[in-house]
């Protein structure tokens, strides 16, 4: 029984490709969430709206490709 082991739109095995890419989104999300967190800090409404649209970005393709693993 084979669990996922390429990389979408690449010939072969690179299982560790595509989970290092769900980690750095992963990663990019929380980034993101922290800057929001500071922007609310400082009461930059735009700022917190900016960066956490990026995080849902974020969280929505990880969630996604968890979905398609």
């Amino acid at each position: 029984e084979e669990v996922f082991r390429a990389f979408p739109g690449l010939h072969g095995d690179y299982p560790l490709l595509y989970v290092a890419l769900m980690t750095a989104i992963l990663i990019f999300s929380s980034v993101t969430m922290v800057l929001a967190v500071e922007a609310g800090h400082r009461m930059d409404k735009r700022g917190v709206i900016k960066w956490l649209f990026f995080t849902v970005a974020g969280g929505l393709l990880f969630v996604g490709s968890q979905a398609w693993e």
